[in-house]
């Protein structure tokens, strides 16, 4: 599934643990209740993608642009989501023990219920050097 293209696109229920999604168009689909574990969705468009009751658990989402995107009570165990933009994103009730949210823009995202203790939120000191160029040359 790499770069496809599948807006609107039903996967409900859908086994398709280990497949990768990396820089797929799934705007608007429908994955919930799927079973993606180890799942690759690295810089995946998921703009209002439904994946509620979903088994996400050691999946990546890294860079991904998840605007708006239903979570809802997803399994979601060490998933990451470092660089994900999870803006306006539903995470309610959604399990996110040891998940990383380094650098994750969460502007207006739900996370009523959502299970975060555990999660790794943004290294300040890894983000300063993910940012550093070197000087220019003379």
């Amino acid at each position: 599934f790499d770069s496809t293209i599948a807006e609107q696109t039903d996967f409900q229920g859908a086994d398709a643990r280990g497949a990768f999604f990396g820089k797929a168009n799934l705007r608007g689909a429908k994955l919930a209740k799927a079973r993606l574990r180890y799942a690759t969705f690295d810089e995946a468009e998921l703009e209002r993608a439904v994946l509620g009751d979903s088994d996400l658990r050691e999946t990546r989402f890294v860079k991904a642009h998840a605007q708006g995107a239903l979570f809802t009570s997803a399994r979601m165990d060490y998933a990451d989501l470092s660089h994900a933009d999870l803006s306006r994103a539903d995470l309610s009730g959604t399990n996110l023990a040891a998940a990383n949210l380094h650098a994750a823009r969460t502007d207006g995202a739900s996370w009523n219920g959502a299970l975060t203790a555990t999660a790794k939120q943004t290294d300040p000191l890894r983000l300063q050097a993910e940012a550093w160029r070197p000087p220019p040359r003379r």
